[in-house]
């Protein structure tokens, strides 16, 4: 379970990815409709080749958000684990916290 106010990563696959999906789903409908034409199967197979790429590249950017997520989960621990910098970060966050109402009157809220 990741520390309180660290990010989780998504689990759900990405729309893109069962787009892709779907469309290898229709591309398998079509090879069974059209198996006895042979001139068709060339372009069939280009287009697999550019499905199979895309989802190649679709899961290689997930994987790359997961780990990009999971670092900042474990920097986030790090920092909330040493009492120092935590409560530096706070002092930090609450010297910024003034700046919300800049150029607002205080009945704006």
């Amino acid at each position: 379970m990741p520390a309180k106010g660290a990010v989780a990563p998504h689990q759900a696959a990405p729309e893109e990815v069962q787009s892709t999906a779907q469309q290898l789903d229709t591309i398998a409908k079509w090879l069974k409709e059209h198996e006895h034409q042979e001139g068709a199967f060339a372009d069939l197979a280009a287009t697999i080749r550019l499905v199979s790429h895309r989802l190649s590249e679709l899961a290689r950017k997930e994987i790359e958000r997961q780990r990009y997520i999971a670092e900042v989960n474990r920097a986030y621990q790090a920092l909330r684990n040493d009492s120092e910098a935590w409560a530096a970060e706070l002092r930090e966050r609450g010297e910024w916290d003034c700046t919300l109402l800049d150029g607002l009157d205080s009945d704006a809220e």
